[in-house]
């Protein structure tokens, strides 16, 4: 009987010493040497093994968590996912990461380092994950995927990321130890996110025709409208800024008298993401007889520049032409006209007001005068390209700001003189008054015009064969 119990005891032992064995080799770090002896004690003596040495092998193996991940991003914004790179071995290892999948290829993409491991991108979080990123046992990597939105990305386009991480031994070997504890794992792991763009594109304005009233109309959700007054900001930027709340997702309405000039842009609600484009509305005086005007905006389609819509109800019709307010043109050395027909709309040979077409407004004595409102949106162009004839060309004034005679780039088609009869000119008409500018030889401009101004129209008188003139932005 008690050699019995010595044999179990024996047994124990042995069962016990193999059990650790394993508990350490799953628990200890790779390299590292694990010896074992097996003793017995019986009555009579002692007896043990040899010693048993076992060096503990490697096992490789990664995980990232948050493998799926999407939202919304603005144009211009980066968007960033955040994500966990996990070292399951027992051993160091060295991760090639990868975009398996970036698309749209116009978009920036990055694994940028979550330096606070909380989960949340700061501003000051800027370094990218290096390449092969080397990490050791029970290691923790916080990471974003950052997806760059090209500025005027289009609502709706959808982002791709498919980052794929690939340890340094592709064995993707496994080991459970003995306290059922899984270590290592698989050689190559992804995460995919994706980002939908939610922009305002197509910022439109218009204005009532039959009332006082503009509004504005986007395509991408809802918008915050933001406004200037008086003043043009390309850049939209400071105190003068406003907000003013949109009545409906896609659509603001605003009083047209409200401020002679106003400009206004849209922006992604709650966000500083503005539409593609700003708008604005200009209102000129005008008064029984005769007014030389252009529109200072530009129009997306001919037929926003139909005389029903840039002008509208805002003269007198009748039946007749001598009896409605009319509107004149000269185009290609011909002289066009329309009036407003009772009950039609305007009809003649000049319907489409065009940006940089200048023209005359005649209003009847007895019918209402004194404000005309134009809407469009702001030119955003380099330079506006104008042909000039020989002799006379009407034109206009598409920006909606003053600019200087000497910034216009007039001088570099016209021809200068000594005196205004040898010199091409430039001429307006200003609350009955003819105005006048030439270039003169060694000085200039000379003369009672010295700038260029929103609302007007303008007669370009040159000598020399016809040319583009190339009008740069004043902004």
């Amino acid at each position: 009987m008690a050699s019995r119990l010595k044999y179990i005891s024996f047994l124990l032992i042995l069962l016990l010493t193999v059990a650790a064995r394993y508990q350490a080799f799953a628990l200890t770090r790779a390299g590292s040497s694990i010896e074992s002896q097996a003793e017995i004690n019986y009555e009579s003596g002692y007896a043990s093994s040899e010693v048993s040495i076992v060096i503990v092998n490697q096992m490789y193996g990664i995980t990232i968590e948050l493998t799926a991940l999407s939202g919304y991003g603005s144009p211009g914004q980066t968007r960033y996912f955040p994500h966990v790179l996990r070292n399951l071995g027992n051993g160091s290892d060295c991760i090639k990461l990868s975009f398996k999948v970036a698309t749209p290829e116009s978009w920036g993409f990055s694994l940028i380092m979550d330096d606070n491991d909380n989960g949340t991108h700061e501003v000051t979080e800027v370094t990218t994950l290096e390449d092969p990123l080397c990490i050791s046992e029970d290691a923790i990597i916080h990471f974003f995927i950052a997806f760059e939105i090209p500025t005027g990305e289009s609502s709706g386009v959808t982002g791709i990321a498919n980052v794929m991480a690939t340890g340094e031994v592709f064995d993707g070997s496994y080991y459970m130890g003995a306290d059922a504890t899984i270590y290592g794992g698989p050689d190559t792991v992804e995460a995919t996110d994706v980002v939908t763009v939610e922009a305002l594109q197509n910022l439109m304005i218009y204005k009532d025709i039959m009332g006082d009233e503009i509004y504005l109309i986007w395509d991408g959700g809802l918008a915050d409208i933001y406004y200037i007054e008086g003043t043009f900001e390309s850049t939209f930027s400071g105190s003068s800024i406003e907000a003013y709340s949109a009545s409906s997702p896609f659509l603001c309405t605003i009083e047209a008298k409200d401020g002679r000039i106003r400009f206004y842009r849209a922006a992604l609600a709650g966000t500083s993401t503005f539409a593609d484009r700003t708008v604005g509305k200009y209102d000129i005086d005008t008064s029984t007889g005769f007014t030389f005007t252009s529109v200072p905006f530009v129009f997306t389609s001919e037929a926003a520049t139909h005389l029903d819509i840039v002008i509208g109800n805002q003269l007198t019709g009748a039946d007749m032409p001598l009896d409605s307010d009319r509107t004149y043109s000269y185009q290609d050395k011909t002289w066009k006209q329309a009036y407003r027909k009772t009950g039609v709309g305007w009809t003649g040979t000049f319907q489409y007001f065009s940006s940089d077409l200048g023209a005359w407004l005649k209003i009847l004595p007895g019918h209402p005068s004194g404000k005309l409102t134009y809407v469009g949106i702001v030119s955003d162009v380099a330079s506006r390209e104008i042909a000039l004839n020989q002799g006379f060309t009407m034109i206009g004034h598409a920006y909606p700001v003053d600019v200087n005679l000497d910034d216009t780039g007039l001088d570099k088609v016209l021809t200068s003189g000594d005196l205004p009869r040898y010199a091409d000119r430039v001429y307006s008409f200003e609350n009955g008054v003819w105005k006048q500018a030439y270039l003169k030889t060694g000085e200039g401009w000379v003369g009672t015009l010295d700038k260029l101004e929103p609302g007007r129209g303008y007669w370009i008188r040159k000598q020399g064969i016809a040319s583009t003139w190339h009008y740069p932005s004043p902004y």
